[in-house]
């Protein structure tokens, strides 16, 4: 068994059938974040390391064979990586019980929190021409973009 962030498409308010996979053969931990910064690629948000924002999403213990269908997702391929679409590492995922603190606070305080060390698929093109997500939260972001379409 291994851990994998999701923060994107695969959360669970977005009813993905891999999300659904993750549920059925993983187990939720819960909510947490990464340092890091997201961008609207489209379809599907991007994240890249950065030490002053946050990135929030949900936590799973998976069995590791689900990395096969998680990897084939991301376009990721263990044997090409740098030609990959997104690079899957270990990083430092920071447990929450609620979304309630302000981004600054969190980053603040993130050694308070509970730690695991865990998968994420960080973006791995130039974010140079796309848009922020400056909401912390890609279900925050996509309500606020379906409200005004």
């Amino acid at each position: 068994m291994d851990y994998i962030f999701v923060y994107g498409t695969l959360l669970s308010d977005f009813n993905h059938p891999l999300n659904q996979k993750l549920q059925k053969e993983g187990h939720f931990i819960g909510n947490g974040f990464v340092l890091g910064k997201l961008y609207d690629v489209g379809e599907y948000p991007a994240a890249i390391p950065s030490p002053e924002s946050i990135i929030i999403g949900e936590l799973y213990k998976i069995p590791e064979t689900l990395f096969f269908d998680l990897d084939d997702y991301e376009d990721y391929n263990p044997y090409y990586p740098d030609e990959s679409l997104f690079k899957r590492k270990k990083t430092k995922v920071f447990l929450i019980k609620n979304i309630d603190l302000k981004p600054e606070e969190y980053i603040k305080f993130k050694d308070q929190f509970p730690k695991i060390f865990s998968w994420i698929y960080w973006y791995n093109r130039p974010v140079v021409n796309l848009k922020r997500i400056e909401d912390f939260d890609y279900r925050v972001y996509k309500k606020k973009y379906i409200t005004y379409l």
